[in-house]
């Protein structure tokens, strides 16, 4: 088990000379502690994964981190065999028959709320109840905000790796960007992540109302980045004009509908929208979102990434920053597994400030990039494509 990987590694390091540092809280006091592949005691580490609900990012996120543990030498190298849509389970189907000397993703390990809030409630129980009993599960991937709020307590001592959150911060997830607060916490942290979308947002479009549509709640605020969105309105001296919608609970028709009315209202009312991350911008939404603020010839931007862009919003951050969160978390999770202890471990990490932009969307607009910001441009898309 880790508890006897640590306490070896702590042994040898104390044999060597080498004084480990003092307090639990120490950002960063593991991060020696090695990548390479292991196994406890020749048995294979168990892996479990949580999620609020379906969601491409949170896809994306765990497929970025596959492919981490792949580079890392954890999983073999094999073809990804990767179903179209936002579903995150057939992945893990995959995972679970994944060839790998040294991880085991669980057959029953995988946890899905559903954005259903009764659900939430009892998957939450069950898995205190089964990660509180020990010896099951060596370690658990909570993907996204519901999931980090639901195993970042006092109810289990498990390895808990934070994926995939807007603000963990904010969220109330962590204590703060060095110290998770508690011993088997870690997630990872951007501070910066989305006060850079917005200024390089700013820097291409330079507008002067920037609409968001968001939920009105702690964690709607979290998802949306607000505390960095009106951070980067006071520093630049725009206006944020602001429209409400419902919570993930929501029915995803009520969702659809809200974000739709939303766009409506922030296209007449401001000429720049940031797309936030919720459950009412979807595939199956967008098209229509897009065309209403292509009428208008207002600019928009991808909180969430490329996958966007491609379907014609005009500019987000480039795939780059899931490759390279990825590999970071896949890192996290190698140096646990070797024994160091979340807590300890740097959560801060940040992404490559590369643009993804739709060229299609800018000659629909009529929008230039200016010249000076060219240079970051690390994706061009020039054909709007259809969603899944």
């Amino acid at each position: 088990m880790l508890t006897s990987v640590r306490f070896f590694a702590a042994l040898l390091l104390f044999a060597s000379g080498v004084m480990l540092p003092a307090g639990p809280a120490d950002a960063g006091a593991d991060d020696y502690f090695p990548v390479t592949p292991s196994t406890d005691g020749g048995r294979r580490w168990r892996i479990a994964y949580y999620q609020g609900g379906d969601y491409i990012d949170y896809k994306d996120s765990l497929l970025a981190v596959v492919k981490g543990l792949v580079k890392l030498g954890w999983i073999e190298n094999e073809p990804l065999r990767v179903a179209e849509g936002e579903a995150t389970e057939p992945l893990w189907r995959w995972l679970t028959a994944a060839s790998s000397k040294h991880l085991e993703f669980i057959g029953d390990g995988f946890y899905n709320a559903e954005w259903d809030d009764a659900r939430r409630s009892e998957i939450r129980a069950a898995l205190e109840r089964r990660l509180g009993a020990g010896g099951d599960i060596d370690l658990v991937i909570a993907m996204g905000t519901w999931a980090g709020k639901d195993l970042a307590t006092a109810a289990h001592s498990t390895p808990t790796i934070v994926v995939s959150t807007s603000d963990a911060v904010s969220a109330q997830i962590i204590n703060s960007v060095d110290d998770s607060g508690r011993d088997h916490v870690h997630a990872h942290v951007d501070p910066l992540r989305y006060v850079r979308q917005i200024r390089l947002f700013h820097d291409f479009a330079a507008f002067e109302r920037l609409g968001v549509a968001y939920e009105e709640t702690l964690e709607g605020r979290s998802y949306a980045a607000m505390e960095q969105v009106e951070q980067v309105a006071a520093e630049r001296g725009f206006e944020i004009v602001r429209c409400h919608t419902p919570g993930d609970a929501a029915r995803q028709t009520e969702a659809d509908t809200q974000v739709l009315a939303c766009v409506n209202y922030l296209a007449a009312n401001a000429d720049a929208l940031y797309v936030t991350i919720q459950k009412g911008v979807n595939p199956a939404t967008l098209p229509r979102l897009l065309e209403t603020a292509a009428a208008h010839n207002v600019r928009s931007f991808s909180q969430h990434g490329t996958d966007e862009v491609k379907l014609g919003v005009l500019l987000s951050m480039s795939s780059q920053s899931f490759t390279s969160v990825g590999l970071f978390q896949a890192e996290v999770i190698a140096k646990v597994l070797n024994g160091a202890t979340p807590r300890r471990l740097d959560q801060i990490h940040e992404e490559p400030s590369k643009v993804a932009l739709n060229m299609d969307t800018a000659r629909d607009i009529g929008f230039v990039p200016p010249v000076y910001a060219i240079a970051v441009i690390d994706e061009i898309f020039g054909v709007i494509a259809t969603p899944y």
